[in-house]
């Protein structure tokens, strides 16, 4: 009697382990993609508070929203968004998003995040835009209902 394994056990332990694997392994990557949906939706979260703390702060605001926010300037800087006047678009899955904007008028500015259709047929990026609530983060940050 010898006591080692045959070479047909081995196969079937090499075949099990195949199995879980490939049962794993989408699952491990489609963790590390909510984790960064998560981190998106954290970081535009954020940059909505700041702009809004800014404007508070400030009493006003400032064309260049990298200069308001913190979040968005870790964006940009990391090539996430790109920079407009009073406006940054956010990029996810390498293809624009999100727009986070202030539309001012001439008694009034607000913070508007809205979504950029083109970025549906994204599959990443549409469920970003599933996913954030456009309707909290638009903000009255100068006018008539804010008393300095």
């Amino acid at each position: 009697m010898q006591k080692a394994f045959t070479m047909i056990e081995l196969i079937f332990v090499i075949i099990i382990l195949g199995v879980l694997a490939a049962i794993a392994i989408p699952k491990f990557s489609a963790t590390r993609d909510d984790a960064k949906m998560s981190g998106m939706m954290t970081s535009i979260s954020n940059a909505a508070s700041e702009l809004g703390m800014y404007a508070v702060s400030n009493v006003g605001v400032d064309s260049n929203l990298s200069i308001m926010s913190n979040s968005i300037a870790v964006l940009v800087n990391s090539s996430q968004a790109t920079l407009g006047n009073k406006s940054v678009t956010i990029k996810f899955d390498n293809v624009d998003c999100i727009n986070i904007s202030i539309v001012s008028s001439a008694t009034n500015e607000d913070l508007n995040v809205s979504v950029i259709t083109s970025g549906t047929t994204n599959k990443s990026c549409a469920a970003l835009q599933k996913n954030i609530n456009k309707t909290t983060y638009n903000l009255l940050l100068r006018g008539g209902s804010i008393v300095y």
